[in-house]
Formats: C-alpha cells, structure tokens, sequence
C-alpha cells in the first residue's frame, strides 16, 4: 500500500492505494492555494480489507453496487469514519475505482469536511480574474462548462469544473475531471493541467441555462428562486443526495448532532445569499453574435 498527498482547501486529502498516483493523473489534479481555510488531513483508503459487518446506508447500498442517484458500479465494502473513507471493490480494475472515486468517494469527502469547518460544498464551475472568483452554477447539460470554457479562451483561468467550497467571500475549486461536450454534443473527458493558484474573492455567481437559439438574457433571481435552486442544484446534499451519509457520519451521536451538517448547510446557503445576489444567464455560445455579449457582459462586470 502506497500513499499520495494531495492539497486541499480543507488541508491535505491522503490517498492510500496499491497506485494511488493514478488518481491524481485521471481524477483529481493539483491545486496550489494562496490561503486554505482549515489544516485538517482526510485519508482515503481503497483496496484495503473491511469487516463484514454492515453498519451504515452506504455501505449497504455499496453491496449492491449502488453509488450516488445513477451512478452503479462494482459491488464492494467500505467504511465511513471521522477522518477516514475505506472503499474495497470486488474488481482490482483501475477503472472500476476511479468510477467510485469520481461517483461517491470525492463528493462525500468535500462535503463532510467543508461542512466541519463551516465552508459550503457546491456543484459549480469558477472562473478567476485578478484574484476575483465568478462561480457558474447550473442544472446537468446546463452548459456552465461550455460558457467557461469560452470565457477560458478570452482570459479567464477555469480554475475548477464541478467541486467549489466557498466560505464567507471566498471560493476554492478543486481541479478534477472536465467534461467537454461538441456542438454536437459528443461528450469527452480531460484532466486540464492547472497553472495558478485556484482560489479567490467571489465577485459574482451566475445560474446558467444555456439555449441554442441565439439569444443572450441575464437578470436577477428572486430571493425564493435562489434558495430553491442553491438547495436542490448546487448545494452538495441536495444535488448529490448525501443526506443519508451526512446524518451518518455523526452515527453514535444523539439525532441532533446527526443532523448537525444537514442543518449547517441550510444555514450557508442562506448566509450565501445574502452576501450575493444569484443572476440568471441563458446565452447561445455556438452563436459568433450572442458569444461576443457574453464575453462584452463579464468584461464590463469585471472592470476590464
């Protein structure tokens, strides 16, 4: 068993594996940080024997090869404690671990431990300008990672694709996979090389719903709107069903302290909006016309 560092905006995540070096080149990247909001260590340990004994609601849903929502996979053990997420698969496929790591493992680790020190996991793209974070949130097929990857190529760095923790006014993404669909909507996989460091002040968080008609639209939402959309699309619980393994994680605890990350949750999203006002975007990328109003939008919203 070999072990892998990993930096992290919560510190360091400790990868243990027969190869765990493959992780860091297929699923997760690096990150350099020029600040971090808590110095705690997580390990994650995979191919490692586990007890028989099934103790909690994933555990039992990994016997039957159920992961996250849609995600299925190989059948296996694991372990959830405090500090630590012990997988075992019955398959020793490089493959059938990075599904499980990139479906559940990563998803339920961020979120634990930026809800421990009072940070709030999103789904959501950012983008970095002069020290200044624009976090896309959105729905799947969304094409939050088709409008950065455009704004990426007009001087923004894409600093991260899918993991944000955000607490107060600051954000930290988290390099991993990045999917890129076609025009045609052909889907591929990269693991972009990240050149600076990925973390800064928030300026603004977008809700996008991008539309193939040519047509550029942005606005405010509604307070009601905002709270339903962070709640169930971006807020890592919702959108990734983890309510059962975040009452988990307190098991031996009283039901309050079960619920204790489930309620801090709801506490950082509200607190999130109202230090920021969430705007909806709709815009066709594919149009050479709507394209150059995004660009002209975020330009002029960054002073630039």
């Amino acid at each position: 068993m070999h072990s892998r560092e990993i930096g992290m905006p919560f510190g360091k995540l400790v990868v243990h594996s027969p190869n765990p070096a493959y992780l860091a080149e297929r699923v997760l990247g690096q990150a350099s940080y020029t600040r971090t909001f808590a110095e705690s260590r997580y390990q994650l340990y995979l191919h490692r024997e586990l007890p028989p004994e099934t103790e909690f609601y994933r555990q039992e849903m990994l016997e039957r090869g159920i992961y996250l929502g849609h995600h299925h996979g190989v059948s296996g053990r694991m372990r959830l404690d405090r500090d630590s997420l012990s997988i075992t698969l019955g398959s020793e496929s490089q493959q059938a671990y990075e599904k499980i790591v990139w479906s559940y493992a990563l998803k339920q680790i961020f979120t634990c431990m930026a809800l421990r020190h009072g940070a709030l996991h999103l789904k959501a793209s950012m983008l970095l300008k002069k020290g200044k974070a624009i976090l896309l949130l959105g729905r799947g097929k969304s094409g939050k990672t088709t409008l950065a990857s455009y704004l990426e190529q007009t001087g923004y760095y894409f600093a991260g694709n899918t993991h944000v923790m955000v607490k107060d006014h600051e954000a930290w993404a988290i390099p991993s996979w990045r999917r890129i669909r076609d025009s045609a909507g052909r889907e591929s996989y990269i693991l972009p090389e990240h050149r600076e460091p990925a973390n800064g002040t928030i300026h603004a968080i977008y809700v996008i719903d991008c539309n193939r008609e040519g047509q550029f639209a942005c606005s405010p939402l509604d307070n009601r709107t905002a709270l339903s959309f962070m709640t169930y699309f971006a807020a890592a619980a919702g959108n990734y069903d983890l309510k059962e393994d975040l009452v988990d994680y307190h098991r031996d605890a009283g039901f309050s302290e079960r619920m204790s990350l489930l309620a801090a949750e709801t506490v950082l999203i509200k607190h999130l909006l109202r230090n920021f006002k969430l705007r909806y975007l709709s815009a066709d990328i594919f149009d050479p016309v709507c394209a150059m109003k995004v660009r002209d939008h975020f330009h002029e919203g960054m002073g630039l």
